[in-house]
């Protein structure tokens, strides 16, 4: 049996050789990021589209934090929380 490779979630069919989808195996969200940005079919280009939509999607959430409502599973404070806390660290990784 091959190594589980989260690839093996993301792309339909499975490369060839892999078992995963067949074993029930299915990739972590870590697993299927890290994948997805080291063996896109659009090379680095998805690095700098997923790192876009993150920066996007945590300013976002700042800026309408108050049209948010506390119905859901998570509060607005644990939501701008983390949204805050992506944004610095985006910043930071990009020398914003």
């Amino acid at each position: 049996m091959k190594q589980h490779r989260a690839h093996c979630a993301i792309y339909d069919p499975v490369p060839d050789g892999c078992d995963c989808a067949a074993s029930g195996n299915k990739a972590t969200n870590t697993e299927m990021l890290t994948e997805i940005m080291e063996y896109s079919r659009q090379g680095a280009l998805m690095q700098v589209f997923i790192l876009n939509g993150l920066d996007v999607w945590s300013r976002g959430v700042i800026a309408r934090i108050d049209e948010m409502t506390d119905d859901s599973m998570i509060t607005k404070a644990a939501w701008l929380a983390c949204a805050v806390e992506l944004k610095a660290a985006l910043d930071k990784h990009l020398g914003k």
